[in-house]
This record gives structure tokens, sequence and C-alpha cells, in this order.
């Protein structure tokens, strides 16, 4: 049915379920761009039998979606493949939420990123039993079984376990690497692109079973796995670390397993005396306990043998042993010293040809390999990139930072712990090689290498691929413009995030946009314009005129400087409204930046409110300025704006201009202050009979000494009474727990008074002496302060008072009344 009212007012009445029901102007939209059925969705206020699901708001989020946020969608709901503008459709939110109903088969569904409704359920747990779907892959190739074993969410009797992704990582490794590897796990020689197999993953990070036999299992590197969990400081029983102590033993630990280490088996050795040098206390059957593990939380069972550096003592005896272990591995010269100086001498460049200690660490975790990248003092012929520190930032990563990576360098794909390759940190400090290509590298959080070299500027000059983007939609241009390095010529202004912002929004936020540019009406999903941001921050050139450019809720480019303010001195279209009709000089006379010669006080808004109403509400009327009959639509004049924020000016006297409630200035200023001390119109009263000095008195501003409480409304109700009932207000405000000293009661005369209701009834209402009559000195006094005084009398004087009436003691009748309803 057709309606009469404005978007926001029906978007308020959807909130409060009061629409009629036969409403049928659900797609009306706000000032916000939600619509009517966006705002009764989120109350919870759609009707039986709605169907207007698709309708989308500016970021193109659909009823549906909201209607899901507050709730369950109701019985019979089949819509579920409206997206919005990311493509997260309805099922993907219903599957995050745990909402989708029992047989839904829409897995498949996917948002822009290939992402499925089965990823997301997978990855909050809600995949029902039975599902049989886990090869579905989003964009990277992540499979739906790779994300529930990254969520722990597999099931128990799940088998699938070689699924790869493009990388060769398969479900195992992911379990693996998150530890929820089931009990009983046994394809351990599943391996990845590099050969890197599951036992490798699991030995890493100590989740190795007890009953664990393929110790030799290698990867393409020929690293077994037991070297793999000697290095992470929990080697198997009875193996220990060894280095080659001659050239030949080093072809051959090459040829078995990898670069110049070895794991071979080793009865516990023993210093003269018997006391173990393999651990700090040797256990029965010969178990050494390991001081590695337990600074490790005491992750080794079997009782692995330490790993240490060599021995001062043994070594100044000239004793050959290696890593603590004598007659393991004979050594000698700068491979027996301790690993601090052994990062020393690396440091200085002054390690012999030959030395292969290269992970040898300090007490701060600093390898050799490390020092001797820092200082550009590795050998030509060092492979070892990928040796980690404490934090897990490799040799490949320092050489980066320091510009001391060879020319013919080829490991770009090294990742530190945070996941950020060598290529990053290198296109971070511009050690990239001209002829490298693979910009589409990611860290851990989806960055690309292109990005990382746009923020630093170290882009080539004939980059291209400015629409790479990284996990959230961000590309490379954008990445380039928020860092104020877009290069000269560059044209794709128009490439967008998800959320429809433009390069050209990011460049205008840093001013770095060319001066001929010309596309300002460039908008975002909320209609927001490149001049708007531009705007912002008083980027707009010299010669911009297109100031009635407007976003999404009309708000124009002239309101957006207005309001930042920019707007330029010689500005002139004052006229220029927003979509509720307020003009750009209604913002400038609340901020006070109207020009001094400025004429169009009359300019009203849709409500007919004036740029003069604004100027008198801020205190920014210019003096001499008689404009305070002018009245908006309700005939609010400019008058009661300013008696409503008690900026009247001295000596003003049209206290009688009434609005069309019959409101006058002076009930207005009443509210706000304090009335003038000559003010005399207390009588002047509204449609309602309401006087002024009935506001004064709701308010407590009566004047001291106030003689008319006599005045009353249509209703009868006098000024005395309104002040009783401020007063009233205002104590029960102030009480606290009965039985406190301010509460105590008082014995007076054969009736009742609370002490507190005396004093905060009086104080507060400003009547002081004008309702009662005391004979005596300083009778009142008496009455608020510690006891009465003496015998006191009331006068023959009767008042009434909201229900409390008060006589001498010969007339009875209000005592009762002053107990109960004090």
């Amino acid at each position: 049915m057709p309606t009469r009212h404005p978007a926001e007012e029906l978007c308020r009445m959807a909130t409060e379920g009061s629409l009629p029901e036969a409403f049928d102007g659900w797609g009306a939209r706000g000032p916000d761009g939600d619509t009517v059925a966006h705002a009764a969705a989120r109350a919870g206020r759609l009707p039986m039998g709605f169907t207007e699901w698709g309708l989308s708001d500016r970021r193109g989020r659909t009823v549906a979606h909201a209607a899901l946020a507050r709730g369950p969608l109701p019985e019979g709901f089949s819509e579920w493949s409206l997206a919005d503008a990311r493509g997260v459709t309805v099922a993907h939110d219903a599957a995050r939420a745990g909402r989708l109903p029992e047989g839904f088969s829409g897995w498949a569904l996917a948002d822009r990123q290939g992402r499925t409704v089965a990823h997301a359920a997978a990855l909050w747990g809600g995949l029902p039993e039975g599902f049989e779907l886990w090869d579905l892959a989003d964009d990277e190739g992540w499979t739906v079984a790779h994300a529930a074993a990254l969520a722990g969410s597999l099931p128990p009797d799940f088998s699938r376990w070689s699924l790869s992704e493009p990388e060769g990582r398969t479900v195992a490794h992911v379990a693996a690497c998150r530890g929820r590897l089931p009990d009983g796990f046994r394809e351990w020689a599943l391996a990845d692109a590099e050969g890197r197999t599951v036992a490798h993953e699991a030995a890493r990070r100590g989740l190795l079973p007890e009953c664990f036999e393929d110790w030799d299992l290698a990867d393409g590197q020929g690293r077994s796995v037991a070297l793999e969990a000697a290095e992470a400081g929990m080697p198997p029983h009875g193996f220990y670390l060894r280095e080659p102590d001659s050239a030949k033993a080093h072809d051959e630990a090459a040829a078995a397993n990898a670069p110049g280490r070895s794991v071979v088996a080793a009865a516990p050795a023993s210093e003269p005396g018997g006391k173990s040098v393999l651990s700090r206390e040797s256990e029965p059957g010969g178990r050494a306990g390991s001081s590695r593990n337990q600074a490790t939380g005491g992750r080794d069972p079997e009782g692995a043998i330490e790993l240490g550096h060599a021995r001062k003592g043994a070594a100044a005896q000239g004793e050959a042993f290696e890593d603590g272990i004598p007659g393991a591995n004979a050594v000698t010269g700068v491979e027996g010293l301790p690993a601090a100086e052994l990062v020393r001498l690396a440091s200085e460049g002054t390690l012999p040809q030959g030395f292969t200690r290269w992970e040898a660490a300090d007490h701060d975790g600093r390898t050799a390999a490390h020092a001797a990248a820092w200082n550009g003092r590795l050998p030509p012929d060092f492979h070892r990139w990928d040796i980690a520190d404490r934090d897990g930032r490799t040799v490949a990563h320092v050489a980066a930072y320091r510009g001391h990576l060879p020319p013919d360098f080829r490991g770009w794909v090294i990742s530190d712990a945070k996941g950020r390759t060598v290529a990053h940190e290198a296109a971070c400090w511009g050690g990239l090689p001209e002829t490298f290509s693979a910009w589409g590298l990611s860290d851990g959080l989806g960055r690309t290498v292109a990005h990382t070299a746009a923020e630093a500027g170290r882009l080539p000059r004939d980059f291209s691929r400015w629409e790479l983007a990284d996990r959230e939609g961000r590309t490379v241009a954008h990445a380039a413009a928020e860092s104020g390095r877009i290069p000269c010529g560059f044209s794709r202004w128009e490439l967008a995030d998800p959320f429809g912002r433009t390069v050209a929004h990011a460049a205008a936020r840093r001013g770095r946009l060319p001066a001929d540019f010309g596309s300002w009406e460039l908008a975002d999903h909320a209609g927001r314009t490149v001049a708007h941001e531009a705007a912002r921050r008083g980027r707009l050139p010299a010669s911009f005129d297109r100031w009635e450019l407007a976003d999404g809720s009309g708000r124009t480019v002239a309101h957006e400087a207005m309001a930042a303010g920019t707007l330029p001195k010689d500005f002139s279209r004052w006229e220029l409204s927003d979509s509720k009709g307020r003009t750009v000089a209604h913002d400038a006379a609340h901020a006070g930046r109207l020009p001094r010669d400025f004429r169009g006080w009359d300019l009203a808004d849709r409500t007919g409110r004036t740029v003069a109403h604004e100027a008198a509400l801020a205190g920014r009327l210019p003096p001499g300025l008689d404009l305070w009959a002018l009245a908006d639509k309700d005939g609010w004049t400019v008058a009661h704006a300013a008696a409503a924020r008690n900026r009247l000016p001295q000596g003003f006297d049209a206290w009688s201009l009434a609005d069309r409630t019959g409101r006058t200035v002076a009930h207005a200023a009443a509210a706000a202050g304090p009335l003038p001390a000559g003010f005399d119109a207390w009588e002047l009263a509204d449609s309602e009979g309401r006087t002024v000095a009935h506001v004064a008195a709701e308010h407590g501003r009566l004047p001291e000494g106030f003689a008319r409480l006599e005045l009353a409304d249509r209703r009868g109700r006098t000024v005395a009474q309104t002040a009783w009932e401020f007063g009233r207000a205002r104590r029960r405000k102030r009480w606290r727990r009965p039985g406190q000293v301010g509460n105590r009661a008082l014995a007076w005369k054969g009736a009742v008074i609370r002490k507190d209701l005396a004093f905060t009834y009086w104080q507060a209402a400003g009547l002081y002496r004008q309702l009662f009559a005391w004979r005596g000195d300083d009778a009142f006094s008496s009455l608020v302060g510690q006891e009465p005084r003496g015998d006191v009398d009331l006068e023959r004087r009767e008042v009434v008072v909201g229900r409390v009436h008060c006589e001498d003691r010969d007339g009875g009748g209000g005592q009762e009344d002053m107990v109960s309803r004090g």
C-alpha cells in the first residue's frame, strides 16, 4: 500500500513493529542505504510469509544475511545462494553460525575466493555425520579435509589422509602440524612436493608415538626423521647428533643424510671417575636425562642424550670430543670451541675454510651462520640458508636484510616462523634481481611480494601486475597508493577492493592524485566518491568545481569539505543540500564559518529550520541581527532556538513569541536556565495552560521570594504542587537505605516530618519561608538542624502542597498524609 512516511520513518516503524499488515514498501532505503526490510530483519520483525530476501544494502548484504545474524531463518527457506558483494552466501553465514538445516545439500556454493560452504562448516565444526565431499577445494587448492584438519573437526574414522593441495601438503601434514593425528596413525611416509613426510612434521613438534620405528625416513634433501627429532631437542633413545670430523665423513654424511650431519647410535660415555657427560644425571640402564629436554618441558620420554656444546675443561685439556661426548667424534681446532666463541669468530670472518658447525648458537639464539650473514662473511659455497634462530628467522632473511645475498640465490620461498619469505625481505630492502618474476608469493597474512615491494617503492618500472590482491582483496596498486608510491603515468585508478574502494580513493587520501585527474565521481559501495576522500583531507585542487557530487546518503563534497574546514575562502554555493535538505550554510553556521557578508539566513531544510536557527543554537548569530521571529514549519522561532541554549542577548523582550503548541520563548528559556532578574511575565501560558512559572518550578528555578504560587494550568495544577513534586523527585534520588541519619523522623507538634524531606523540599523548590510562617528566631534552621527547639506553634495559615496538607494542631487531617506520602 502507498505510504506517506519518509524512508527513515519507515525504518523506525519497522524496528518497532508498527508497520501495517499489508505493507509492501520493503525496498524503501533510508539515508544509510539500508532498506526497511533490513531494519525489520535486524529487529526480528519480519512478517510471516516474507519473500523479498534478495533486497540488498549498499554493502551488498541481503535481508537474508541480516535476518540470519538475528536468529534462525524461517522453516522452508531455500534461497541459500544469495550473496553479498564479497560473494559470501547466506549458506556461508549459516554454516559459521551452525544454523544450516538438516539435509542441506548446497555444500559446493562458493564465494569469490572459491571457499565453499563446506569449508566454512569444517572450520566451525559444523559438518554433518557421513559427510563425503572432502575433496572440494577453493581457488588455492585447499580442500575441505585440510580445513577440517586445521580446525580439528575430522571424524574419528577419516581415512583420506593423502588428499593434497597444489604444494603437495596432505591432510595428514596439516593434522600433524596441529597435533591432531589420531591414535594408531600409520601413514607416516606420506610426503609433500619437497619430499617432507608426515613423520618429519610430527618429529619436529615432538608428536611421534613411543612405538615409532621408521627413523630412517628421509625428505627430499636426505634429512632423516631421526635428524629432525634430534635437532628439535628430542632425539630417539640411544641416538646423538654427530658432526663429520673429516672430509670423508662429510661426504658419507652428505650422501646418506643431508648437509654434513648425521644421527648415529651410541652408548652413554662417561668421564674418568664414572660421571656421565651426556646428561646431568644418568639413569639405570644407560638412560641419560637431557638438560635440553628439561628446558623444553621434559618432552623426552626416552631420556634422549643431551646435544650440548663442547666443554671448556675438556677443550683446555686437548681432549678430542664433540658436543660433550668424548671420543664420539674427534675434532680439533676451531670446531671444538664453545658455541658463543664460534659465533664471535663467524662475525669477525675468521672461521677457517671447510667450517661446518654453522648451527652453533650463543645464549641469544643467534647462530654462527646468522652472525656471518649479518656481516657478509658467509663463504661462496654456503648453502644452508634455512638455518633458523630462536625467533624462527633464517640465515637467508638476515642476508637479504643486509643485502648480502649471492647473485645466483634461488631460495626465495624460504620462510620464517611467520610465513614471511626471503623474497618479501629482499623486496622490502631492494635485494630482488632484475629477472625476479615470482611476485605472487604470499606470506602468512596473504600479502604478496609485490605488495611489499610496492609499499617500499621497490617495484620495477615495467611492473604491470597491479591487480594482484592479498587475502583481503587489497591490490598491489592500493598498497602503492596508500604508501604514496604510485608511479608517474599510472592509469588504473578504477581497481577496487571488495568494499569498492578504488586506487584513486587511496591516492586521494595521501594527496597523490595527478594534477590532471578527472575521475572524481569514482565511488565505493557506500557511494563515497574520490572527491569526498580528497575534500576530507584538504587535497582538492584549487580549480575543483564539482561540489554537488553526493555520496550514498546525499552528502555532497561541499558538506564534506565544510566539516573538515577545507572549503576555499571564495566558496559561494551555500544552497547545496543533502538528502535531508540541510544546506552547506547550515553546517557553516553551526561551525561558525559563515562569511561576514552572508545574507542567506532564511535558507531552510525540509523541516523548515533555517540557517539562522542553526546559528542561534550555536550562539553564533551576529550582533544586531533581528531575525527572532523567523520560524520553521512547527512555528519554532530563532528566539526559541537561542533560548533553548540559554543564549539570548541582554535586553531581549520578545518573550511572548510562541510556536504552534503555544510554547513561548519564555518557556524555553525557563527550561534552559534562570530567567533574567527583572522578568515578570510568569503568567504566559502554552496551549495546555502551563505557565512559565510552572516550567521554572519543574526545574527548580523559581526565584527566592516568589509569591504567585496559586497560578494553575488547565488541569488545576498549581505552581506550588509542581514545586513540591520537583522537591520530592530530588529527595528520592538522594535517599539511601532506611534507618540512616539522613532519613530519621522528627516528632513535631503531633505531625511526623522527615528531616531530609523538609530540607530537600525547602532548598530545591526555592520557597524557603513562603509556604510556612514560623514564630521564633531561626525556627526553620531548628527544623532541619539537630533537634527541634521549644514549643513552637504554627500560624493559622493553610497551604496545600501536592498530597500533603499542613494545618495547626487542631486541624488534624493531613498528618497521616505527611508520613505515608513523604
